[in-house]
């Protein structure tokens, strides 16, 4: 044990050098140091080198505290050295051993910095190449995904923001689906419907399916009637699923936020939200989220479940949503006073008060309203997006004006006293913020000079900024995934370009990664109404069938097929061109070509966009 004593103390002689390096910001030195010490500590601390502390329950928390620490280290260096994608990787990892260890480096230190990197980077961000690529499900939405292309793009299902929600996961061999339900799917029955729609989806090519509920004890509300009717259907010897579905239930613990789902692997819970690197979102997916939390207190007031377009991704692609779903929508005369009195420079604490009195008039008028929380928790949980959108998304505006008032309420309550050195913080805030184009940099150097002893009246005012910036970071970052159509087209073109000289020159194959690059960049940002996307995968089924590659190339080609006939039913010379080259994939496979007069597609209120991919 003596020789471990000093091993161990070797390497955390190591990681202090590593850090003076780091400290005199010779971050190449210090990176090189830290990743040594890592390599040591996972030697060190391995079965094979000290079983008999590495077994136990102190010797696990020890090695977890110190890698956790190392890997933050390596984080911030990498970060300093603008290699943002390695600084989020050993970031991500020192995330994830706190999640499943007690360590003594603060969560929120690791989250903050991990929000500081990826809001430093919104345009690059977008532009990594990966092999494949997660798909969000937002709440009170359903994706989709097919197994064959699954295969070629996509790695799996994701959705977080899991609270008092359910999410349902339909699987087979062949097709997945998943939903996030929220409570406001409970006013009627239509959710119900939906389920059954996308378990005859799921079924429909192996005849079976499994269906996973899961749920934390808050959402039992919502689960119940949803596996009462799936066991109804299952157990019925009337009904068309009878013993075709395998229903499971699983309860999850509280502090869970995180489902993700792959054909490859099984469903995944995580407490901590760490989203991937290599995830899709929807082009309207914060205006989506932002909308939702709204209707969250506005359907308070009516008892007709939010009509929406359910399936946002068909499992190829993104599906449009109509511009009146991403909008309030105006219920009745009390929802609409409620939204007119929103001022695109109201603040959270203002939007809290007006939030507050909406839910205690609507509890007035309705005796039976149950609420999940106090209206004065729901309001300040929802607050900040109804200020997002009556300023229009006007992010560092809304920070501007939360602070103000912030600041407001310290100077005129007479329930506080401000010593000389409150005063003078105070005053240079006002004077900072007193700049609509304000400096956000000059925040967070205030933030260096406050005395945060505890109890003071500058420690609030910093938690305040703090968690003010964490707003304005977060937004940042959402809103980052939204560009122009002008800036889509250009960026699709350069890599149409390059495609195409492949493609002339007969590099099929190099021309068809260069055309799967740009259909991955339009997925980011683009519906399967685009047709660019759509002839981007026209292009793609070229190269296959060049390729002498049918299978795919008949994938393809019903793709396109299919996003033409939805989008654009009068475009007969596009539908005769890719028909006769399915017509020759058929031939050459022996197959027939798909009768697409089959495909029923519903839009906008599709209760499960059915549409026979």
């Amino acid at each position: 044990m003596k020789t471990n004593k000093l091993e161990l103390s070797t390497i955390l002689d190591q990681s202090k050098e590593a850090k003076k390096a780091y400290d005199a910001k010779k971050f190449e030195s210090a990176l090189q140091q830290y990743l040594e010490v890592a390599n040591l500590l996972n030697e060190y601390y391995s079965t094979k080198q000290s079983p008999e502390l590495s077994d136990t329950p102190i010797g696990k928390i020890i090695a977890n505290d110190y890698l956790a620490t190392c890997y933050f280290a390596i984080g911030n260096c990498y970060k300093n050295l603008k290699q943002d994608e390695q600084a989020l990787r050993y970031l991500h990892a020192s995330l994830l051993i706190q999640e499943k260890a007690t360590c003594s480096l603060p969560k929120a230190k690791v989250e903050q910095r991990i929000m500081d990197t990826e809001a430093s980077r919104p345009d690059t961000r977008l532009d990594i190449k990966f092999d494949k690529y997660w798909i969000n499900v937002p709440q009170g939405r359903t994706c989709r995904l097919i197994a064959r292309v699954s295969d070629m793009q996509y790695a799996g299902l994701y959705s977080d923001r899991f609270i008092s929600c359910v999410i349902i996961v339909i699987q087979s061999q062949s097709r997945m689906s998943m939903t996030h339900l929220d409570h406001m799917t409970d006013y009627n029955n239509s959710h119900l419907e939906h389920i059954l729609n996308e378990c005859t989806w799921v079924s429909k090519p192996d005849n079976q399916c499994k269906v996973t509920i899961l749920s934390k004890p808050i959402g039992q509300f919502i689960k119940k009637p949803i596996y009462d009717i799936i066991k109804y259907v299952n157990t019925n010897k009337d009904s068309a699923f009878f013993g075709k579905i395998h229903l499971c239930e699983q309860i999850v613990a509280n502090d869970v936020n995180v489902v993700k789902c792959g054909f490859s692997q099984g469903i995944e819970t995580n407490k901590t939200i760490v989203r991937p690197l290599n995830l899709l979102r929807h082009p309207a997916d914060y205006r989506m989220h932002v909308c939702r939390q709204i209707e969250q207190i506005l359907y308070l007031s009516n008892d007709i479940s939010p009509n929406v377009t359910r399936v946002i991704f068909d499992g190829r692609c993104w599906i449009d949503i109509d511009e009146i779903e991403l909008r309030p929508p105006q219920l009745n005369q009390d929802t609409v006073k409620f939204l007119q009195s929103y001022q695109s420079d109201d603040g959270h604490l203002t939007s809290v008060k007006r939030i507050v009195t909406f839910i205690q008039s609507t509890q007035e008028k309705k005796s039976n309203l149950k609420l999940l929380e106090s209206p004065s928790s729901m309001a300040s949980t929802v607050s900040q997006f109804f200020c997002l959108y009556a300023s229009n998304f006007a992010y560092k505006k809304i920070l501007r004006q939360n602070l103000l008032e912030t600041l407001k309420l310290y100077s005129n309550s007479p329930d506080i006293n401000l010593n000389e050195k409150d005063k003078i913080v105070i005053n240079g805030m006002n004077a900072i913020l007193a700049n609509s184009d304000f400096s956000t940099q000059a925040l967070l150097d205030i933030l260096t000079t406050l005395d945060t002893n505890a109890g003071s009246i500058q420690n609030e005012l910093a938690q305040a900024v703090k968690g003010f910036l964490k707003q304005l970071y977060y937004s940042k970052v959402e809103l980052s995934y939204t560009r122009s159509s002008q800036t889509i087209e250009e960026l699709a073109k350069k890599l149409d370009q390059a495609a195409q000289e492949e493609f002339f020159k007969k590099n099929y194959q190099a021309a068809l990664r260069l055309y799967n690059e740009e259909f991955v960049f339009l997925a980011h940002h683009v519906t399967r109404g685009n047709m660019t996307l759509i002839n981007t995968i026209e292009k793609m089924g070229n190269c296959q069938i060049l390729l002498e590659d049918y299978s795919s190339a008949s994938e393809f080609f019903t793709m396109a097929m299919t996003m033409v006939k939805i989008s654009y039913p009068k475009n007969a010379t596009f539908m005769t061109r890719v028909g006769q080259k399915l017509q020759t994939c058929a031939q050459k496979l022996n197959t027939e070509v798909p009768n697409f007069d089959d495909y029923v597609v519903k839009k906008p209120n599709d209760n499960a966009q059915n549409i026979a991919l």
